[in-house]
C-alpha cells in the first residue's frame, strides 16, 4: 500500500482533491486548490501548500489554520 504526500496545490489539483483547512475554533472549509493557486501566484506567492496555508486566516475568529491537507 502506498501513501501519497501532497506538498503542492498543483498535486492536489492533478488528483482532483480539495484542500481541507481546519481552525482551532472548529471551523472547517474545503478550498479549490486551482483557484487558490491562481490567487497565490497573482499575489506573488508560491504553490506549496505549507506556504499558502500559513497566510490563510479563519473567517470566524481570524486565527491561522491549525491543520491543513487533502480533503
Amino acid at each position: 500500500m502506498s501513501t501519497k504526500r501532497f506538498e503542492s496545490l498543483t498535486a492536489l489539483t492533478r488528483e482532483g482533491l480539495l484542500l481541507r483547512v481546519e481552525c482551532r475554533c472548529g471551523r472547517v472549509v474545503l478550498l479549490d486548490p486551482a483557484k487558490l493557486l491562481d490567487r497565490s501566484l497573482a499575489a506573488g506567492g508560491g504553490h506549496l501548500i505549507s506556504k499558502v496555508a500559513s497566510r490563510l486566516r479563519c473567517g470566524d475568529c481570524g486565527a491561522r489554520p491549525s491543520h491543513f491537507g487533502p480533503g
